[in-house]
């Protein structure tokens, strides 16, 4: 019986393998169809999250421009704060002149176009500084 064995299955052990490549095959196919899948799935994320990351960034920069813009701008004044600014010139004439004495001051204020033009000044507010004699 055993010598028959072959010729009695080999037709049976050939489907077999045959099944077994089809269905091997039809797993590839079906991988590789959700990789394409997957990867369609990855780039349409992606470009979101790019997307949403530059607007993200652009509101930033626009805030931040914003806040520089109205860090720099003059301080809001009013009428009383004028007047008040007027009655100090008037009782404390000439306070304040030693500035204009500092050469980068006299530079940026002449005619021509100062190099920048912004003027930062800093100090202690209030510190005591008067005219020199």
């Amino acid at each position: 019986m055993w010598k028959h064995f072959e010729t009695n299955f080999k037709s049976i052990l050939n489907a077999l393998s045959r099944h077994r490549r089809l269905i091997a095959d039809q797993a590839a196919a079906l991988h590789y169809r959700q990789y394409q899948f997957d990867s369609q799935q990855y780039k349409q994320e992606r470009s979101k999250n790019i997307e949403y990351c530059e607007r993200q960034e652009a509101s930033e920069m626009q805030r931040k421009r914003l806040e520089v813009l109205q860090w720099f701008s003059a301080a809001d004044t009013t009428d009383l704060d004028q007047e008040q600014f007027t009655y100090t010139r008037r009782e404390y004439h000439g306070s304040g002149n030693w500035i204009l004495k500092n050469e980068k001051i006299r530079n940026w204020l002449e005619d021509d176009t100062p190099v920048s033009s912004m003027l930062w000044l800093n100090g202690k507010p209030g510190a005591g500084i008067t005219d020199e004699p």
